[in-house]
């Protein structure tokens, strides 16, 4: 039983991973291509921030170096009654393009914070516009942005970004982990079934925002849940892959699990939420088959992650068991082996060992030889930096992977069974 799940998930895997290096190849002359800006939308760029004093100031920097008209930009600073060094430095930035908007209690919400912020907004703002606090923007985002509007389906367009720290070995598996996503969400835009619209200078038709009723009041992911409505609204949401951004990821053990646990609880509350939309045919390539797509190989990554955690445990405990039996008979390996016989045939040790070998072997195989190749497709199209070590790709998918899976094993466990539980996690987050 075990053995047929198994070539299930095998085939799985191995059939989506080859979709999307298929869809890579018949979209590779237009992978880096944005459409040309036509004309100068107004941008309203909000900025929500709680206790950011370490990266606020390189964040307002970013902003004001963007190359865009300088009266066709608004900046609103959210102080959201940080307890640190924040307000100070928003106000040490004296630029006619700046709005600081000090709240005296805590929301404990972003999406509270942003609905406060939203108040500020010029009333000639075309394309509203969300950034982290802890992010660090490039040059020609807003001008590469604003050119994906000229298509009136566009609602919402989402950017790249890459961790800004990478030194420890937890920040350099994110990075490895973004320049995935990098990679698979350029081609969601392809097929027009994005499903997020992450905070690095997230921007929204600001028509089409208000439209859709703007950011929830109840949602933990304000920038999924929204997203979901665009979609659903019959609009898309674009993905532009030659914005080369950073911003701040968890450095931390527990500062890493807080975030992935609203991350993960949030997603599953919004597609529980949404069920409706999955198989939806009016929804075109997104409700029909790709929203179905990214939330069963959610399933598929947890699957195939344990079933390589079970299968090393299998081996170390296999190990241990070996070495315990030495021990009874004192480590006396004369008494078990009789090296007279011992005949070693490499013929048939090779056809047992990777010939006739499980089909968790084969998975292993398969997945690390297409992850190398995705890898290379993604150094060679972005010309990334190779910040992390080369043994870092191996820790990444031996390690970092598994234990994600757990995470989000103990998640979906926790949000079906007790939906209430932690609330705590969902605050600044």
């Amino acid at each position: 039983m075990l053995k047929d799940f198994q070539f299930f998930v095998i085939f799985l895997s191995f059939t989506l991973t080859l979709y999307w290096l298929f869809l890579y190849i018949i979209n590779k002359k237009s992978f880096k291509i944005d459409p040309k800006l036509k004309e100068y939308p107004f941008f309203s760029i909000l900025v929500p921030a709680f206790n950011e004093e370490k990266t606020i100031g390189l964040c307002i920097e970013s902003l004001l170096k963007i190359d865009y008209p300088k009266n066709k930009v608004n900046i609103i600073l959210i102080n959201d009654a940080s307890t640190d060094s924040t307000l100070k430095i928003m106000k040490s930035f004296k630029d006619s393009r700046i709005k600081i908007l000090d709240l005296k209690k805590n929301t404990g919400w972003k999406s509270a914070a942003l609905k406060k912020g939203l108040k500020l907004v010029s009333s000639k703002t075309d394309l509203l516009t969300i950034l982290d606090a802890d992010s660090v923007v490039s040059k020609n985002i807003a001008r590469v942005v604003a050119g994906y509007f000229s298509d009136k389906k566009v609602g919402a367009v989402a950017t790249r970004y890459l961790p800004l720290n990478s030194s420890n070995l937890l920040e350099r598996f994110q990075y490895i982990e973004y320049l995935f996503s990098v990679m698979w969400r350029r081609l969601l835009w392809f097929v027009k079934s994005m499903y997020v619209s992450p905070g690095v200078f997230a921007t929204y038709d600001y028509n089409v925002f208000k439209k859709v009723g703007g950011f929830s009041k109840d949602s933990i992911v304000e920038d999924l849940e929204i997203a979901f409505r665009i979609n659903k609204a019959g609009y898309d949401i674009a993905y532009t892959s030659s914005t080369p951004s950073f911003t701040r990821v968890p450095s931390t053990i527990k500062e890493y699990i807080s975030q992935r646990t609203r991350w993960q609880r949030g997603f599953i509350r919004t597609v529980l939420d949404y069920k409706n939309m999955l198989f939806d045919k009016r929804l075109g390539n997104y409700g029909l088959i790709f929203l179905p797509i990214v939330t069963f190989s959610t399933f598929l990554m947890i699957t195939t992650s344990l079933l390589f955690l079970y299968k090393v445990l299998d081996k170390v405990f296999e190990f241990f068991k070996g070495i315990y039996k030495l021990y009874l008979i004192g480590f006396d390996v004369s008494t078990v082996l009789d090296f007279s016989n011992i005949h070693f045939d490499l013929k048939s040790w090779l056809y047992e060992r990777y010939l006739y070998s499980d089909a968790f072997t084969y998975l292993f195989l398969i997945s690390f030889l297409l992850t190398v190749i995705i890898l290379v497709l993604i150094f060679k199209i972005f010309k990334e930096p190779l910040k992390p070590r080369i043994l870092d790709y191996f820790a990444y998918i031996i390690i970092y992977l598994p234990l994600y899976s757990l995470l989000w094993l103990k998640n979906i466990t926790v949000e079906l069974l007790f939906k209430d539980k932690g609330l705590e996690w969902k605050k600044k987050n």
